[in-house]
């Protein structure tokens, strides 16, 4: 099998396997008993926050863990409205804070459906939500931003790397116009931690999400990041755990995988990128060799993520395409897994312009550092062998 669909989920890296592997039998406390059992796997627990807090750029105590990056991106958003009805403001804040007059929630049409779901939900409890197009190169211009910024933005809410093109957004410099307006600023990182750098603190993010699972961690484990003294609000309440922001039993095997996980993926990040630009540059020529074939986005590397090629073919059948390459040990996909099998079009093909005799043909191929560049030639044949039968029969 040649796995290509590693922005879907990747497998457990062998440091994460090893490092959850105490805590499931031999050290199977509850990190919130006063007993020496349940006091190592706090101290396992504390430990993680520690190392994925330098990983990120943050401080431990901005670390909550959370079931994921959907979980993660629904409580920073869902704060806004917890906040209001706690406070009767739309901000949450003092009557001299100057935000109680800001209502808007400003986000991306090709947001991940844990973002675009939850914006909409907002929309219930009174927000003004406006979800901006995008350019056909999949990239937010910062100066065609600049004019939504306005006095009656509460929230920004970016994600830093598209999830099905692959594309890196301007992060940095939005969290800083946001922050110079007192403006809350959300990130989806999900895509893009263990891949390319972080700097929370640096960038003043005032929330970030990411999921252990994208960066060979274990499923069900994520992390969401605030600022302290921040407007995050629990979702999920009950003993306190996780200094009152979400209860529940800790994971503790969850929160040492994730970061064993971040830790090796950062570490050995600069050398993961070379190889995976190798693998790109042999994926994108060979797939742009198929007749009516373009990639989707940028072909800016600076702009780019090296593990996320998004094709379309025209007049190609997407899913058919699929089922192809499965029969010749190939796992790709269309676009975000969590669109697989859904009836409408991608929000991010949508969003970028992308006419529909394209977009039916969409090839998402990402992979990781273990893609072999005969592998890499062996997609190549088997997609133009595919694209070049479903023609014919056509």
């Amino acid at each position: 099998m040649i796995y290509m669909d590693s922005a879907a989920t990747t497998p457990m890296s062998d440091a994460a396997l090893s490092a959850m592997e105490p805590y499931w039998q031999r050290e199977f406390g509850n990190s919130h008993a006063v007993y020496s059992a349940g006091q190592h796997a706090a101290a396992a627990i504390m430990d993680a926050r520690k190392r994925v807090a330098k990983c990120l750029g943050c401080t431990p105590r901005q670390i909550i863990f959370t079931s994921g990056g959907t979980e993660s991106d629904n409580q920073a958003l869902a704060s806004l409205a917890l906040r209001r009805l706690g406070s009767g403001k739309s901000d949450g804040g003092s009557e001299n804070s100057g935000l109680h007059v800001r209502n808007k929630i400003i986000t991306f049409q090709f947001e991940h459906a844990a973002v675009l779901r939850s914006v909409e939900r907002l929309s219930q409890f009174g927000f003004d939500v406006e979800v901006l197009p995008v350019f056909s190169d999949g990239v937010v211009q910062v100066n065609e931003l600049l004019p939504y910024l306005t006095d009656d933005v509460l929230c920004v809410s970016m994600m830093m790397v598209n999830n099905e093109v692959g594309t890196i957004q301007p992060v940095q410099e939005v969290a800083r116009l946001c922050k110079e307006r007192g403006i809350l600023f959300h990130c989806d990182a999900v895509q893009a931690a263990g891949h390319i750098p972080i700097h929370i603190n640096d960038w003043e993010i005032g929330t970030l999400a990411i999921s252990a699972h994208k960066f060979h961690g274990p499923k069900g484990v994520g992390v969401l990041v605030h600022q302290p003294n921040d407007y995050v609000e629990p979702l999920i309440v009950g003993g306190g755990q996780e200094r009152g922001f979400r209860s529940g039993t800790s994971n503790t095997p969850g929160a040492v995988g994730c970061a064993a996980a971040l830790e090796e993926a950062c570490a050995h990040m600069e050398e993961n990128s070379q190889s995976l630009w190798e693998i790109n540059d042999v994926l994108r020529a060979g797939i742009l060799r198929i007749p009516d074939s373009r990639l989707t986005g940028t072909a800016d590397h600076s702009k780019r993520v090296p593990g996320i090629l998004h094709f379309c073919f025209k007049d190609i059948d997407a899913q058919t395409l699929l089922i192809y390459l499965d029969a010749h040990g190939i796992c790709a996909s269309a676009g975000s897994a969590c669109m697989a099998g859904a009836v409408q079009k991608s929000n991010t093909l949508v969003a970028m312009g992308v006419p529909d005799v394209w977009a039916r043909g969409a090839l998402r191929l990402s992979f990781d550092a273990s893609i072999t560049l005969e592998e890499a030639h062996r997609v190549c044949d088997v997609v133009a062998q595919g694209v070049a039968a479903q023609r014919d029969r056509a």
